[in-house]
């Protein structure tokens, strides 16, 4: 496998893992934040989900990576 190959596919990996990560969060703090049995919502902010859409950035560009290196 080539090195051009090799960069998207860990894109797409990261790019799962933060989503995964996020979906994960919101379930978590949701499900342990319950004080006045609301349905709020707690977490989906950006100070709970900065990791997961780092994640997304980052395998954003190593999926973009190859195509901008792409000579022509």
């Amino acid at each position: 496998m080539t090195s051009t190959a090799i960069l998207p596919l860990i894109g797409a990996l990261l790019v799962i893992a933060g989503l995964v990560y996020s979906a994960f969060q919101a379930i978590w703090v949701g499900r342990f934040n319950r004080e006045k049995r609301s349905f709020g919502m707690r977490g989906f902010g950006l100070k709970a989900n900065w990791p997961g859409l780092a994640l997304i950035a980052v395998g954003a560009i190593l999926l973009l990576a190859p195509s901008a290196s792409a000579p022509g």
